[in-house]
């Protein structure tokens, strides 16, 4: 990548991310589904005759014999269609908006030869083409033969547009005004609405990487006004890397990366990767890629995001390497009181090497938190596995948090963790360890009723070790008991819940799909519509875990054709140029 001016040397990070090798057998196996199915769009309101991205699995390498429509009209123009993945998709498919679509929502469907996808809707606004370029023009019309610079774009958009950024490292700060932190990117004009917000998204097919390290920048993106839209390119820092979100922002199908190096020497202030204001509604975290995000400091550490906000969506989501924990959902204050927050949904999302920051944070952070002003919060379909903190938890006094249908796979902390005076429930989730105990407080279960109302039930918990579950309702001593001891119990919890082996197809290599002989098949009805990877779920009783039981059946090998010899063409002369 050429940069927009001189910097120190680049991270290593500035080259492109391929799925680690961990995620081979699992993105295997949900290949073998059959048919397409589209989990999310990058956007949710386009304008004709613009780029958007849908993402799922099962679209096939190509558009070949496949038909993709919207609004009822055949999409003809394709950027890119193959295998991509960050976490529950295995493929994505960029193209072009027909210009006939109408107004108003539009759903999407895609007819491969393996199937008809399910719908997934959009909505179709008015909005213009501008293009922008680190190189670009201070006070052009950001056309696309003449891009203009991110900060000319600021003052050039209008409701509904569409901002292209071309190829580059996008490293200069857009104000010199210390109150506004000093961004790369700095959308000011609050000119978007619901319905048709700004979109800032690379042009089809290049890489843009906003970093946030170079000279006075302080954030890459200050996202302080409502109404945008930021998908398809790469953020990365050393501080905060997205901060100051404000009402109805969508992130998506981004690259959210900084410092963090549990092995590194030096100084990582890398404290989040997205920061909401407290008080806002409607913020969407969607298809993105977190990692390397944390501080190097044996007292603190950072975590994937922050979310203090009303319906807040964090889905589809690939996390990884973060010393906190992946989702923090925290109040805070300023809303002239706490600034409480709820209808919250967090599902979709991979989790993997997240927690263990060092020194006094050792076996801290982890998975998905939701503590203080916490007040209503949805949790499922979620996978988090080979994690050193806690999976699921409640702290303080989080209100009405549902842990529903995840698998929770290898962690070195609480599978389980409720302290303080909150409210929370757990049903149909997975959770298995292995190896041995190592230290004391790595016990499957924590529950502290004392204060907290809990529900829990039809879980699974594997295997049984001894001193595994910590449980007090009424006293302050906590009640040490092996699972079993547990399951049969004083404890009112969990008198449908089990202990023993899941039988799953291959957890060591992360495929976590219930095998044909696991007796967890049909046995609650707790469940979401879908799981993980998109397949529909029983309308009956379901199965336990993020990842539904399929049948997988291979088809019947096609006899290889007789290849036809192709003649050698005779090649054309190439004649210098006059």
């Amino acid at each position: 990548l050429m940069r927009s001016s001189s910097s120190s040397s680049s991270p290593s990070s500035y080259l492109p991310l391929l799925p680690p090798p961990f995620l081979s057998a699992f993105i295997g196996s949900v290949c073998a589904q059959s048919g397409p199915v589209i989990l999310w769009s990058d956007v949710t309101s386009v304008p004709a005759n613009q780029y958007m991205v849908i993402a799922g699995n099962n679209f096939g390498d190509s558009s070949s014999g496949s038909t993709l429509t919207i609004g009822g009209v055949e999409v003809t123009t394709f950027s890119f269609w193959g295998a991509k993945s960050r976490g529950s998709e295995t493929h994505q498919i960029e193209f072009l908006v027909p210009e006939s679509v109408s107004l108003g929502t539009a759903a999407i469907t895609l007819q491969t030869t393996a199937g008809t996808s399910n719908t997934h809707n959009v909505n179709i606004h008015s909005g213009s083409a501008l293009y922008a370029s680190y190189t670009g023009n201070t006070s052009g019309d950001c056309t696309l033969e003449d891009p203009c610079t991110i900060k000319r774009s600021s003052a050039k958009y209008q409701t509904g547009d569409v901002i292209y950024m071309r190829a580059g490292v996008y490293d200069k700060p857009v104000t010199e005004n210390a109150g506004k932190n000093l961004p790369v990117l700095y959308p000011s004009r609050n000119v978007g609405t619901v319905e048709a917000p700004i979109t800032y998204r690379n042009y089809p097919g290049e890489d843009v990487l906003l970093d946030g390290t170079v000279g006075t920048v302080d954030v890459p993106i200050y996202a302080e006004v409502p109404n945008f839209q930021f998908v398809g390119f790469r953020v990365y820092h050393d501080r905060n890397i997205i901060s100051q979100v404000a009402d109805n922002q969508r992130f998506a199908n981004l690259e959210i990366f900084g410092c963090y190096d549990p092995e590194g020497p030096g100084v990582c202030n890398a404290q989040s990767g997205i920061y909401y204001i407290p008080g806002t509604v409607d913020i969407s975290v969607v298809g993105c890629h977190l990692h390397h995000i944390g501080i190097n400091s044996p007292d603190n550490y950072g975590h994937g995001l922050y979310v203090h906000n009303d319906n807040a969506i964090v889905a589809y989501n690939y996390f990884h390497d973060i010393p906190g924990f992946a989702v923090h959902g925290r109040g805070k204050t300023g809303c002239g009181g706490p600034c409480y927050f709820d209808n919250v949904k967090v599902y979709g999302n991979l989790i993997t090497r997240t927690g263990g920051g060092t020194g006094t944070q050792a076996y801290r952070g982890g998975g998905i938190i939701f503590n203080v002003y916490a007040r209503g919060a949805e949790v499922y379909n979620n996978i988090i596995y080979d994690i050193s903190g806690v999976c699921l938890s409640i702290t303080d006094d989080a209100q009405s948090i549902e842990f529903y249908a995840n698998t929770c796979y290898g962690s070195l902390g609480y599978d389980t963790l409720v302290t303080g005076s909150g409210s929370a429930s757990f049903h149909n989730n997975l959770f298995l360890k292995r190896g041995s105990p190592s230290r004391g407080d790595t016990y499957t279960i924590k529950y502290d009723a004392n204060n907290a109302q809990i529900a829990s039930d039809f879980n699974l918990w594997y295997p049984d070790w001894e001193w595994n579950v910590c449980w007090r309702t009424d006293s302050n001593e906590c009640a040490y008991d092996q699972i079993n001891q547990y399951l049969s119990g004083p404890a009112p919890w969990d008198k449908s819940s089990v202990t023993q082996d899941p039988l799953l197809v291959d957890p060591e290599n992360s495929d976590f799909h219930l095998t044909a002989e696991s007796n967890l098949k049909g046995t609650t009805d707790h469940c979401p519509s879908i799981d993980f990877a998109g397949t529909p779920r029983a309308s009956g009783p379901c199965d336990l875990g993020a990842l539904a039981y399929y049948d997988v059946v291979s088809p019947t090998p096609s006899p290889t054709p007789t290849p036809t010899p192709t003649p050698t063409p005779t090649p054309t002369p190439t004649h210098s140029p006059t």
